[in-house]
């Protein structure tokens, strides 16, 4: 499983960055992850309980950060084919028709409407718009933490998605 739409973790900051270490640090005994992180965020090595990090370049400017990495992942996924691409959040993906082109599986986190949150501009509102427009169509499945962003899809997207819940580790 090779993973991106993440700036990567451990210790990175962010609530999809959080939802990504506990997810493939529970699953890393039974799969083979790479996690693709952001070499401006990283802080460790490129090994994490048995996570492998693949750590590539990106600018640090809000609006192409993600836009750049997520592009860079893709290619790296289209030389590399692993089993299952897993993408998260809309605004990544935005490239899942680029990996469905070359018969790659895809599974879509849509962590949050993005285009909702007070940091982006109109234009990136719109370009995120667009990009949840075409990433559920793409992806072989979804998964919503939110079950009424869920609900607000069409039957088709219902069909091929399922809601697993953001959950707190406990102590």
């Amino acid at each position: 499983i090779y993973v991106f739409g993440t700036r990567g973790f451990p210790n990175i900051q962010g609530g999809v960055e959080k939802h990504c270490e506990e997810l493939y640090t529970s699953m890393s005994d039974t799969y083979e992850i790479t996690v693709f992180r952001r070499k401006p965020f990283v802080k460790s090595n490129t090994t994490y309980k048995k996570i492998h990090f693949i750590d590539l370049s990106t600018v640090k400017t809000k609006g192409l950060e993600a836009l750049l990495h997520s592009f860079l992942c893709v290619l790296y996924c289209i030389i590399k084919r692993p089993d299952i691409t897993h993408v998260h959040n809309i605004g990544p993906g935005l490239f899942i028709p680029l990996l469905k082109m070359v018969g790659l599986k895809v599974v879509l986190t849509y962590h949050s409407p993005n285009y909702e949150h007070s940091k982006w501009s109109y234009l990136a509102k719109k370009g995120l718009k667009v990009c949840e427009f075409i990433a559920p169509k793409g992806a072989d499945k979804i998964i919503f933490v939110n079950k009424i962003q869920l609900q607000k899809f069409n039957p088709v997207i219902q069909a091929k998605s399922v809601h697993i819940p953001n959950g707190i580790k406990e102590k």
